[in-house]
């Protein structure tokens, strides 16, 4: 028989090779995100006027689960999102303060029944806080046919 050499396999080294980073943060990759600086303004606009989520949607046209999916990443556009919402009502709320220094009965009367129900109840009198008179007219009909 004839020898036979066993030998070892050498492995040859492995060429290290610089992996590249992952990708930032900025650029993720895959589909470009819907929400511009355009598409921002346009919700913001809508929120200003006390519009809903699907209102500002439709307004700036995005879809309402891209408009939740960026409040999640961007809880500080959240925030604003709910303080634009209040501004129609602060605003409301500064015209009927105007109303109420001008000393107008009806807003007054409007803001205490909006707060206390209907408490306050408006009477109507006669002279002198008597009863009201009332005076009854009786119409007789005159035909052509006399």
């Amino acid at each position: 028989m004839t020898d036979v050499k066993k030998t070892k396999a050498v492995k040859k080294p492995v060429k290290k090779t610089k992996k590249t980073p992952a990708k930032t943060a900025k650029n993720k990759g895959g589909r470009p995100t819907k929400m511009t600086e355009n598409v921002i303004h346009k919700l913001e606009q809508a929120f200003l006027v006390g519009a809903t989520d699907l209102e500002a949607c439709v307004h700036a046209d995005i879809s309402k689960s891209t408009l939740y999916d960026y409040c999640v990443d961007n809880p500080e556009f959240s925030e604003r999102k709910e303080t634009l919402k209040n501004q129609p009502t602060l605003k409301a709320k500064m015209i009927i303060n105007v109303a109420l220094d001008d000393a107008d009965l009806n807003t007054a009367h409007r803001v205490i029944d909006r707060k206390e129900g209907s408490k306050v109840k408006q009477e109507i009198t006669g002279t002198n806080g008597g009863p009201i008179e009332l005076t009854t007219f009786n119409f007789i009909p005159v035909g052509t046919n006399d």
